[in-house]
């Protein structure tokens, strides 16, 4: 919790930090976050994360009151980092804004064969706003095996923010909402461990409305 009232941390980064390199799918580690308003850049690189609000807590970038300022960084990134690898995530519940040129809300980071992703990255239930005057990204993923946007809210103040997918495996967008949409699968790119499936949008009336950019494009 953000005040330390009954928790244990007052940061989500440093309860992230506590969840060990044995976590898993089938042993996973569930970080639950109490209102408030976090203001951290978070980095998630452990395996069978579950990271729960209650109430929507709002994740901010450190730098969001100074929009572009030296260090201003993705607000969540999810990546390899040494021996682990995030191929089971789930972000629950949250409201997370980003307001840099260029970054994102969440970004997912796979490479070449990359296991990033591999069980699903799962955003459940989130309201992501990509708020750069200039335009950025609620969702940026690359290289990575599966990711899930499920009762989503994807926008923000700016109408030049993007839901941006490169060479990602599996997409599925359900019951959300979101700005324009930007997808790709190029063979001769940077390709995760599995095969391709699709991109599925399930239920999203709404997809690029009110977007400034091509509201929905893709390249396969």
């Amino acid at each position: 919790g953000s005040s330390g009232a009954g928790a244990q941390y007052t940061s989500i980064q440093t309860a992230l930090d506590q969840i060990p390199t044995s976590s898993s799918s089938t042993s996973p580690n569930v970080v639950v976050v109490y209102p408030g308003v976090y203001s951290e850049n978070l980095v998630i690189n452990r395996n069978g994360v579950r990271l729960v609000g209650i109430g929507r807590p709002t994740i901010q970038s450190a730098l969001e009151s100074t929009p572009d300022a030296v260090g201003c960084d993705n607000t969540v990134t999810i990546a390899a980092g040494g021996s682990t690898v995030p191929q089971d995530v789930i972000i629950e519940n949250f409201k997370i804004t980003n307001s840099h040129t260029n970054k994102s809300c969440v970004r997912v980071v796979g490479g070449s064969a990359s296991n990033v992703g591999l069980s699903g990255i799962h955003l459940k239930d989130c309201v992501l706003e990509a708020n750069s005057v200039a335009g950025n990204r609620t969702v940026w993923a690359s290289s990575v095996n599966t990711v899930v946007v499920d009762g989503c809210n994807l926008g923000g103040a700016s109408s030049s923010s993007l839901t941006y997918l490169l060479e990602v495996a599996d997409f599925q967008m359900k019951n959300s909402t979101s700005y324009a949409v930007s997808f790709r699968w190029d063979n001769s790119g940077i390709l995760p461990s599995q095969v391709p499936v699709g991109y599925s949008f399930q239920y999203c009336p709404r997809v690029g409305v009110g977007s400034l950019l091509t509201p929905f494009e893709g390249d396969l």
